[in-house]
């Protein structure tokens, strides 16, 4: 295995979301949400995490599969300084978290409010018996199960060091409470602005069997949220899902 330079057995994980798209217009198809692409400002976003991790050697890049994702790693890739482009390998156990699709016929007449609070509240909900993504998705527990899994098969793929894995906003919540221990009782403290960079180290007991609960010996997170293309948040008030709905009427 590689490891970060001056470490014995830590690799770092550079774990975005995809930049900015507009679910508005595709809200009332949920396979046309999962395929939704970026927007100008999407693209825009990705550049400036592109200029801002050209000088990091990312030797190894996973994204969803999904178009936004991959879209978003194509452009980020593109500002590594390397002879040969590094492609990304897309892996479907970092899909965002799934709806069952029913009564989506319906979700165009529904307020934007209420889509709002009721997304807000479920993250805030997500280490419940039962909470999953309504009406009848993939349970958060399941969801953790998937992603972490994921996560722990990546850490244990040897010649890498730092990589990039881009996501979404769930699956980058899920994670970021697992990166810092809490389950999922912490999922609702995540923001995840579109096209952020989280950067978490991760220390590696490689005499452990990648299966064992002492494989993964310590996670820090070292950043959380970040946005090259405004690093202050500078009139960021709203939360991602309230700026991404800001264009659908109630």
């Amino acid at each position: 295995m590689r490891f970060l330079e001056g470490t014995e057995s830590r690799r770092r994980i550079y774990l975005m979301r995809h930049g900015h798209v507009d679910y508005v217009r595709k809200f009332h198809d949920p396979e046309e949400v999962r395929n939704v692409p970026l927007t100008e400002r999407g693209h825009e976003e990705a550049h400036a995490v592109g200029q801002s991790l050209a000088d990091i050697k990312i030797d190894h890049a996973v994204s969803s599969g999904l178009a936004r994702s991959r879209d978003t790693a194509d452009i980020v890739l593109s500002y590594q300084k390397s002879v040969t482009r590094l492609e990304h390998v897309h892996d479907a156990r970092f899909a965002e978290l799934q709806s069952d699709g029913s009564g989506s016929s319906n979700r165009a007449s529904v307020p934007r409010k209420l889509i709002i609070d009721i997304m807000t509240n479920l993250f805030a909900r997500a280490a419940e018996e039962g909470a999953r993504i309504p009406p009848k998705g993939e349970l958060f527990s399941d969801a953790f199960e998937r992603v972490t899994s994921g996560a722990i098969e990546l850490l244990s793929q040897p010649g890498w060091s730092t990589m990039l894995l881009v996501a979404h906003e769930g699956v980058n919540r899920v994670l970021l409470s697992w990166a810092a221990s809490g389950g999922l009782q912490a999922v609702g403290a995540f923001e995840q602005d579109t096209c952020c960079v989280n950067i978490i180290d991760f220390d590696l007991d490689i005499s452990a069997d990648p299966g064992s609960p002492h494989f993964v010996k310590r996670a820090a997170i070292k950043s959380t949220n970040l946005t090259p293309h405004n690093p202050t948040k500078r009139g960021m008030h709203l939360n991602s899902l309230e700026d991404i709905m800001s264009g659908m009427d109630d």
